[in-house]
């Protein structure tokens, strides 16, 4: 009996354990440096190695050139989000972005457009943040 009762908390307290570490969601960040490399600053993540900015949410809507035309693949769905954010935000990358099934003629991405913190924005962060 005490040891059918072991193995019941047992089970119990690894489920707690792996349930808490699976709400972290630690494998879907990327460093600055990885996502500054890319040619496409976006990420379906988010950065946490360096402090930026929220300059704006996007939502951008990529069509197919014809109906006969292949689905829009993520890295053009990738790239289109990058464009709209540069554009209209001057943003360094886009964090947080995701997009829907393809529909019939169009997907719908959206993300998040940042602009990492510098100069004297970044040393006051820096000074605010210290403790």
């Amino acid at each position: 009996m005490r040891s059918n009762l072991a193995i019941a908390f047992a089970a119990t307290l690894a489920l707690a354990v792996s349930s808490a570490a699976a709400a972290q969601n630690v494998e879907n960040t990327a460093s600055y440096e990885w996502v500054m490399s890319q040619e496409v600053p976006v990420t379906d993540g988010d950065i946490t190695d360096r402090p930026y900015r929220v300059v704006g949410k996007l939502t951008k809507k990529v069509r197919r050139l014809t109906i006969f035309s292949k689905h829009s693949s993520p890295q053009k769905v990738y790239r289109e989000l990058w464009e709209k954010a540069r554009n209209k935000y001057k943003a360094d990358a886009v964090i947080f972005a995701n997009f829907g099934e393809a529909g019939r003629a169009q997907r719908e991405a959206r993300g998040t457009a940042i602009r990492f913190l510098k100069g004297a924005e970044l040393t006051a962060w820096r000074a605010r943040n210290s403790d």
